[in-house]
């Protein structure tokens, strides 16, 4: 005897049973082994989901660290070497010295331009500098193709929300452009009560059927996924493709 194990309308595999002719017992049975087995596989997808939210939290710190070490450090280190020769040549040679606070002001140039690039890590400075329906459009510019944006709702989002809606739909948009030969793409972010949509549809050739999932695709997928949203990506309904994701919306946060 077989019954199937489900969970809110959702089939998660079956119950085989060898001999036993009780029908009822049998499927109350798996109605508990049903919500047993769903809250199993929630509970394996939210271990796997922080998983992963620590290993790219991680990452993030071993670029950050390694940007400093390698680019900052040395950056700085020069600078005071130049200062202490620049100070021992003040008096005895001043046109040495005013040569060497010349490089010292091009270092701090340098430096700046790694302070900069540590940021725009962590957070793209036009969201700061625009939000992100003006970054979007931004973006928008530097495309070969025309691009429509529908936004409501959007002015408060959480940073973490915001930053991940930017990331995907530029990613989107981005690919529409450079892989799909698209002319036209339609994006759309609507807030809507607990939870911000986000829709990227192009009119370009589409998914090839056997292309597996690059890193742009898996980025976009994990920076909505560790934020307990849905994501999805497939054909449109007149051809194209179509990025979609909903992400439940945070407070506000000042950076």
């Amino acid at each position: 005897m077989s019954v199937p194990l489900r969970f809110q309308g959702e089939e998660l595999g079956r119950l085989d049973v060898a001999g036993g002719d009780d029908v009822r017992a049998l499927e109350q049975i798996a109605l508990q082994a049903g919500a047993a087995l769903a809250a199993a596989h929630r509970a394996a997808a939210l271990q796997h989901s922080r998983l992963q939210l620590v290993t790219t939290r991680e990452e993030e710190r071993r670029r950050i660290t390694r940007d400093l070490h390698d680019g900052l450090g040395p950056v700085l280190a020069g600078i005071g070497f130049t200062a202490d020769a620049a100070r021992n040549a003040l008096e005895q040679d001043p046109r040495r010295a005013l040569t060497l606070i010349g490089e010292i002001r091009a270092q701090v140039g340098e430096a700046g331009q790694s302070v900069r690039h540590l940021v725009r890590g962590l957070r793209p400075p036009e969201l700061a500098q625009l939000g992100i329906v003006k970054a979007v459009e931004q973006t928008a510019l530097g495309l070969r193709m025309e691009v429509s944006i529908d936004a409501d709702g959007v002015a408060e989002l959480g940073a973490a929300v915001e930053v991940a809606a930017y990331h995907v739909v530029r990613e989107a948009l981005t690919n529409a452009a450079r892989h799909a030969s698209a002319a036209h793409c339609a994006v759309r972010l609507r807030r809507c009560g607990g939870t911000l949509e986000i829709e990227v549809a192009d009119d370009g050739t589409g998914i090839p059927e056997r292309t597996g999932p690059g890193i742009g695709l898996t980025s976009m997928r994990e920076r909505v996924e560790e934020l307990d949203g849905a994501f999805s990506i497939g054909a449109g309904p007149r051809g194209g493709t179509v990025v979609r994701a909903v992400i439940p919306v945070q407070e506000r946060e000042d950076w």
